[in-house]
């Protein structure tokens, strides 16, 4: 089971989130395979905010605003993810988060053609200032973008 939430930030948090992440100055680095180790074809960028009981990030200041809508008792993982624009939509392999019974969110920074594909075929659009609360210790994917220079969302998991 899923939740969405539009317009989970008021325009002046989510505008700045947003103008931060999107710009020229904010560090990505790239991660050669998307959801499985043995494939390579797909790489994209990342940022990692937080994993474990450590922030990785100067930048993690940008998220509280996004971590308190949460209902989070800890935080487990937050990294940002931005997928470059492909010809044709490419769906990544479908894939959990993490091994063990938690929750996720995704939270999407813009709007794009891109999706998020849950276990049971549902497809949730990328919409900027939406928020895809579900649990990510299930089956689910990523795709490209086709109309967008990126497609950037940031993953949250947390119990």
């Amino acid at each position: 089971m899923h939740k969405i939430i539009d317009n989970l930030l008021a325009e002046e948090q989510f505008t700045h989130l947003q103008n931060n992440m999107l710009g020229s100055s904010f560090p990505w680095f790239f991660s050669g395979s998307v959801a499985d180790e043995e494939e390579n074809d797909y790489g994209y960028f990342v940022h990692e905010f937080y994993d474990g009981c450590f922030a990785k990030s100067h930048h993690i200041e940008l998220i509280l605003p996004l971590l308190e809508q949460l209902d989070l008792k800890a935080l487990i993982r937050c990294k940002a993810n931005a997928f470059l624009k492909t010809e044709q939509l490419i769906q990544h392999p479908m894939h959990v988060d993490l091994p063990y019974e938690h929750k996720g969110a995704i939270f999407y920074l813009n709007t794009c053609d891109g999706k998020t594909v849950l276990e049971n075929s549902e497809v949730i659009d990328s919409v900027a200032n939406r928020l895809l609360l579900f649990d990510s210790s299930k089956p689910h994917a990523s795709t490209t973008t086709t109309d967008a220079q990126r497609r950037v969302n940031i993953n949250i998991n947390f119990m």
